[in-house]
């Protein structure tokens, strides 16, 4: 393993973990939302006064917990602020990398030459069939939607259609999540699980892809718009 593989494996790897990290804290913070909003606390949220009409504590609800939930939630939201920042730092570096070398990994570069030549004829290539084990049973709501696919796109070459709504994009499923994954997955070169709900008969189907983002012959990594429902 030359350096530069070396240090590009090492800014994966960091990415990686900064995304994991922002994971478990969105994921803490949206429980002590649910927590703050639940009918056992009242429903004070953040700002509800924890104070009757005439200036007393309250007696119906639970002072502690609301007091420390609120607590840890400005901690947390600190520390995302933290990931987010080390996070953009990282892809920034990944980014450099790329440009340094030409490539994350060997792997890649090889994943890069071997698609050359037939990424030129996909361009007006058909959109590929769905197997039909990939169809499944989705318990999440879409947050997006899909449109513009472009011939030859990446988006295109995964299966990916006009109308298709997402369920999850890389583990993603809130459209401000969307960047960071596309973004680290295109510098390393791997691909990502996309959930998708595809219009057909009476309604829905639940359909799991695979998309690589990358550099093609059109803008963007992608080659489609992604836009919020």
């Amino acid at each position: 393993m030359t350096s530069s593989e070396a240090a590009s494996n090492l800014a994966i790897a960091e990415v990686e973990r900064l995304m994991l990290r922002k994971d478990t804290i969105e994921k803490e913070i949206d429980q002590i939302w649910a927590t703050l909003n639940s009918p056992a606390c009242q429903q004070v949220g953040r700002d509800g006064s924890l104070l009757d009409s005439e200036g007393f504590p309250r007696s119906d609800i639970d002072h502690y917990l609301i007091t420390s939930s609120r607590q840890r939630l400005t901690v947390l939201e600190n520390d995302l602020k933290g990931v987010m920042n080390s996070l953009e730092r990282g892809l920034e570096n990944l980014h450099q990398i790329a440009r340094d070398t030409g490539t994350i990994t060997k792997g890649h570069q090889q994943q890069q030459q071997s698609r050359k030549a037939g990424d030129e004829a996909d361009i007006a290539r058909e959109p590929m069939s769905i197997p039909q084990d990939r169809v499944i049973n989705s318990s999440y709501p879409p947050f997006a939607c899909v449109s513009e696919v472009a011939p030859g796109s990446p988006a295109a070459e995964a299966g990916l259609l006009d109308g298709d709504r997402i369920v999850h994009f890389g583990g993603a499923k809130k459209l401000k999540d969307l960047p960071s994954r596309v973004q680290a997955a295109a510098s390393s070169g791997s691909s990502l699980s996309v959930e998708i709900q595809r219009p057909g008969g009476d309604g829905f189907r639940s359909i799991e892809l695979d998309l690589r983002p990358r550099e093609w012959s059109g803008r963007g990594v992608l080659g489609c718009l992604v836009t919020p429902l």
